[in-house]
């Protein structure tokens, strides 16, 4: 069994002994909603270690703009396996590989899940 954070062969399961990263289900097979959380406790943190979890390298993320935006910052993977693991849809992921930054537009996520109906919102411009 392969680690999913180095890659290496795990010496024991649920750990790596090259990384010592200990596999966690908290975060991989549960039914976390990025759009359902409590935005003023420590989203970025939760953010962050979905995305380790999965092997996918993050230095900052945060969450802001009514709560309509995300990004992530040092994040080099590309976007489908973001989406992936945010449990978003694709379309609503933005990246720049050269520069490690990646942009979720969380309100068109509401408006493909049916929560928003956008076109009340573009009559009115």
């Amino acid at each position: 069994m392969k680690c999913e954070i180095c890659a290496n062969y795990m010496s024991q399961i649920g750990s790596c002994k090259f990384c010592h990263f200990e596999y966690c289900q908290r975060y991989t097979d549960d039914d976390w909603d990025i759009l359902e959380q409590d935005f003023e406790l420590e989203i970025h943190k939760e953010i962050q270690r979905r995305l380790y979890a999965k092997g996918i390298e993050c230095i900052s993320a945060d969450i802001y703009g009514d709560y309509n935006i995300a990004y992530l910052i040092g994040c080099w993977a590309n976007t489908q396996s973001i989406a992936r693991v945010l449990g978003v849809h694709k379309e609503v992921v933005y990246g720049n590989n050269e520069q490690g930054l990646v942009i979720i537009n969380l309100y068109m996520e509401k408006c493909l899940r049916g929560e928003i109906d956008e076109r009340e919102h573009t009559s009115e411009l």
